[in-house]
Formats: structure tokens, sequence, C-alpha cells
């Protein structure tokens, strides 16, 4: 890893270990952005402050980094000690969660994210941080297959005129069902007379 990437190295504990905890710059000058967050989480990261303000407050030994998710003792958290602890609430919880591991947490939220965002791509890679839509759009493109068979279904019931969700059985061949349809002929007929 290059020196400029490297914005601090924490002091090791024991001194046979080689490995060594940094904290680093991000991956790319659009990478460092910011981040909206709901109401719930803002209260939580302050509760988590006020934890740590309080650990500072009571141990003489604690090694303030400034860090919001430490050790009790001020310590930084190490990636594996992250999805110890998440493999381990996983598990707790079998029958409500998928067995996913912490990194995929990033992946489910911009998943969620890209089916709540209505088409607008751009804020969701605003968001996640990656450097194009593009780029979002190959990473994600299983989620795109959900949202052509929900664009299918509002399709359907706006074309018809339909006022309750129905639901296309399976992916129908276009040139058949516009062969097989009159009412799809009739429409194309009044939109290409308006056209003109």
């Amino acid at each position: 890893m290059s020196q400029e990437k490297v914005v601090f190295r924490f002091p090791t504990v024991c001194k046979d270990k080689n490995s060594i905890v940094i904290l680093k710059n991000t991956k790319t000058p659009k990478s460092d952005r910011y981040v909206y967050i709901t109401d719930p989480l803002k209260q939580e990261l302050q509760k988590r402050h006020q934890y740590i303000e309080s650990l500072k407050d009571s141990n003489s030994l604690f090694a303030d980094h400034n860090l919001v998710f430490c050790l009790n003792n001020g310590r930084p958290i190490t990636p594996a000690l992250y999805e110890k602890w998440f493999k381990k609430w996983l598990l707790t919880y079998p029958d409500e969660f998928p067995s996913i591991t912490f990194h995929g947490l990033r992946h489910s939220s911009i998943t969620y994210l890209m089916e709540l965002a209505g088409g607008n791509l751009q804020a969701v890679q605003d968001n996640s941080g990656h450097a194009t839509a593009t780029i979002l759009l190959n990473t994600y493109n299983h989620v795109r297959k959900g949202l052509k068979h929900e664009l299918m279904i509002n399709f359907e019931r706006d074309f018809y005129d339909l006022h309750e969700k129905t639901a296309l059985a399976e992916p129908l061949c276009l040139y058949d069902l516009i062969a097989n349809d009159s009412i799809i002929q009739m429409r194309i007929k009044e939109l290409m007379q308006l056209s003109y």
C-alpha cells in the first residue's frame, strides 16, 4: 500500500505481532463525500458518541483515537473482529436474516436503495460512492431484472388503462404480442396519427 493512502497507523499492543491496523484514505477523490442518513441512525450515532465519551471519562487508560466505533479501551476494531461479531449476531437470528458477510450489508443496502430510487440512479450512485452510474449498474445488474418485470407490470396497467395491479405470468415475445393484439395495434395507430 502506498504511504500517501495511510492517514494513521495505530500503535501495536503486542510486540510480537507482524500486522498493524491502519486508517487509510478513501479509494478515489469521489469516494470522499457527504452521505445523508436517517434520523434514527443519527440518534444511534449520538448515543454511541455519548457512550464513548463516558468510557473516556471513566478509564484513564482509554486510548483516544477519536473513533466512534472502537473497543472499550479506545483501540480500533479490526475488520476480522467486525466479521466475527456480525456472524455471531446472525446466529442469534437464523430465521430472520440471510447468511451474509459484514460487507454484504453494503450490497444489501445499495440493492434496496436501487429498488426505492424509482430510476434515480444518480442519487444511489452519489450515496454509494461509485464513480459512475455505469459502474453502479454493472455491479448491481441483478436488481434490474426485478425492476424490468415491475416496469412491464406498470406499462401494462397504464397502457391498457387498468386500475388494479396485474402480474405478467411470463415474459412475452413483443412481436407476437403486437401481431395478435388488436388493442395494441389500435393504440399504435392513434399514437402515429398524433405524431404527424
